[in-house]
């Protein structure tokens, strides 16, 4: 997947290097909670990425890997993966951007180009995005793409609201 800034990769046990970055970047696990983001160790990124490259498999999609085009900077993680919310099934769209990458309209440019590119390949898809309350610039952007907050509720013992997809 590419837009005009981004391209994304798919996982491969060559990102070790990535999940390091991850690990020491206060802005990319501001709202991220242990388990999901605790690459504290080289067994942790191992799994990390064999669970990545088994939910890709399972369900042809994950967050996967993001670089500007000029200069291939790593910026995050963007894209969906399989999410049960209230029993019924979605993909939930997330972006985790290290913090030198805030700001920069990157999450909605990127996050536009895949809701587009899926939408066409899996139409009768639910798609949904959950956001930590406190996660102001989320929110922001959840809305700017099209998503409608749904409902608040406790996910990983914190405080999140479901957006659901409303602009098909």
């Amino acid at each position: 997947m590419k837009s005009q800034r981004l391209y994304s990769t798919e996982w491969s046990m060559d990102n070790l290097n990535l999940l390091e970055m991850i690990e020491l970047d206060i802005g990319f696990k501001s709202y991220s909670y242990p388990p999901s983001y605790d690459l504290s160790t080289i067994e942790k990124r191992n799994q990390f990425i064999k669970n990545k490259i088994s939910i890709q498999s399972l369900h042809g999609e994950c967050k996967k890997p993001v670089f500007t085009n000029l200069g291939s900077e790593f910026v995050g993680l963007i894209g969906f993966e399989p999410f049960i919310f209230e029993g019924q099934n979605y993909f939930e769209i997330g972006f985790r951007l290290l913090k030198a990458h805030w700001g920069k309209g990157y999450a909605s440019e990127f996050a536009s180009e895949l809701i587009e590119d899926f939408s066409f390949r899996r139409p009768n898809e639910k798609i949904g995005a959950l956001v930590h309350v406190e996660n102001e610039q989320s929110h922001k952007t959840i809305k700017k793409l099209g998503f409608t907050a749904f409902k608040e509720f406790i996910h990983n013992d914190k405080p999140h609201i479901w957006y659901n997809f409303t602009d098909r």
